[in-house]
């Protein structure tokens, strides 16, 4: 062939995207039927077995919507996202599928259909409110229209509340940044960390020594301070969290004025007379510190950014090869899971009774200065001013336009104080005998520099054991 017809033709086959091979197959096509034979048809994208019905298609689909689906409380203000119930999977789903119809469409099919639609299956195990499950629970089960539109109206006012929650913490987030002499933090604890952590199947039938993470996230730098000890040093009621978070406020420089805290709810560990003593020892102690605001998020509805940094532990822990064998390797695991971690592994000394400042320098009282009972259940927002020692306010309110309401606490028989802030342990705390015996179990499995560690962890009934020896 002629070069300049050769490159004439290279130049056709790649405009229109044709090979050499399907031009010369529609050529004898063309010639064939100049001659008199039939044309043969073309059967591209005519197999029917390649094909679904539309009546298959929507047995799927209704499979699908049949299941019950969640949407996240946490990313609801940014994405319409809906979560299958935790547990199930692509597999899973398709062998329901399976079981309830007796001429199915394949499983390759049936992922595909499923992939059309906005729907995952992990749903944040802590994604949980119970007002929002009850509110539409009870909205699908009525027929009253009048309840069902009251039912909707408490349901956007909920979820509305959720979200002014949310943007206000985004906002003192700004101020924060905005602001050298402002502090912006969020807290909350860690679920238990097992300890020691092995791959062994025999460490899920023994008990472990479990160790605490108190997470103080700063708003404005995104680092974390990590404050972890284990449960011989101390618990992990309202004292232990308040001394995490008295450490970490007396710790900041005199240049910060200005505190803003948010956490959940729970009245056991955040909403209770201890952190707010904890927070006056604070505002008397600290040289700058001149006010200190304590918000609570909705209940049901308190993502926090130590949430994020809990699911990076979480996600290095389950990626790491080797084991945690003593409470300081998870010290050491949450250092490298990010550069802005910082660890503080707490000494028994640090935990202080606050409870015990509420008994001899304060007076706590039932009544406002209004006269109307206080009731911690109700408080969304508490302050603490230098210029008002041992005067609570609150609000039931995150709204700023809203008044202060006073909760005076101040002692009846000023004189009578602590002068020095008691701790909350004279010597170890216990375990169980029977967790003893589990974690000598696994002594085999661990490493024999940390033997001694568990021998002399004290468990009931056994003689006390010298601090410094665990």
């Amino acid at each position: 062939m002629d070069r300049k017809l050769e490159y004439a033709k290279s130049v056709f086959l790649k405009i229109f995207g044709e090979t050499d091979q399907s031009i010369k197959t529609v050529c004898r096509q063309k010639i064939k039927g100049h001659f008199g034979g039939d044309i043969a048809n073309d059967h591209r994208g005519k197999h029917s077995h390649h094909k679904l019905s539309i009546e298959k298609y929507n047995e799927v689909l209704a499979h699908i919507h049949s299941i019950p689906k969640y949407q996240s409380h946490y990313s609801r203000r940014h994405t319409s996202q809906l979560y299958f119930q935790r547990g199930l999977n692509l597999a899973h789903l398709y062998r329901l599928y399976k079981g309830k119809y007796s001429e199915p469409v394949s499983e390759t099919k049936y992922q595909e259909i499923f992939r059309q639609l906005n729907i995952q299956f992990k749903k944040p195990q802590v994604d949980l409110c119970n007002k929002c499950e009850i509110l539409k629970s009870r909205v699908e089960n009525t027929t009253e229209e009048n309840e069902k539109k009251q039912l909707l109206m408490e349901q956007k006012g909920h979820h509305d509340e959720a979200d002014f929650a949310y943007n206000c913490k985004k906002t003192d987030k700004e101020i924060a940044i905005n602001h050298g002499n402002v502090k912006m933090f969020s807290f909350d604890l860690q679920q238990c960390l097992p300890t020691p952590y092995l791959h062994a199947s025999m460490f899920f039938y023994k008990r472990p020594l479990w160790t605490f993470n108190l997470t103080v996230h700063d708003g404005e730098t995104k680092k974390a301070n990590c404050y972890i000890w284990h449960e011989v040093i101390a618990k992990r009621g309202a004292n232990d969290i308040g001394s995490c978070i008295f450490k970490c406020l007396m710790s900041l420089p005199e240049s910060i004025s200005h505190v803003i805290m948010y956490s959940d709810s729970c009245p056991g560990q955040n909403r209770n007379s201890y952190i707010s003593a904890m927070f006056e020892q604070v505002i008397e102690k600290h040289p700058s510190i001149a006010v200190i605001d304590h918000k609570f998020l909705v209940v049901g509805h308190t993502h926090l950014e130590c949430d994020s940094v809990h699911a990076q532990i979480e996600r290095k822990k389950k990626n790491m090869s080797g084991s945690i064998q003593h409470p300081h390797d998870w010290a050491n695991l949450i250092a490298a899971t990010s550069s802005k971690y910082v660890v503080h592994e707490m000494k028994q000394e640090e935990f202080f009774d606050f409870s015990a400042l509420l008994k001899m320098n304060y007076t706590w009282r039932t009544t406002n200065a209004k006269g109307d009972k206080f009731e911690w259940k109700n408080v969304r927002w508490m302050r603490y001013e230098k210029q008002k020692p041992g005067v609570l306010q609150y609000k039931t309110s995150l709204k700023p336009e809203v008044e202060f309401n006073e909760l005076n606490i101040n002692p009846r028989r000023p004189g009578k104080s602590i002068p020095i802030l008691p701790t909350s342990y004279t010597s170890l705390l216990t375990i169980t005998k029977n967790k003893k015996k589990d974690l000598l179990d696994m002594l085999p499995l661990i490493n024999t520099d940390f033997h001694n560690f568990y021998r002399h962890l004290p468990a009931e009934g056994e003689c006390e054991v010298e601090a410094d020896s665990v």
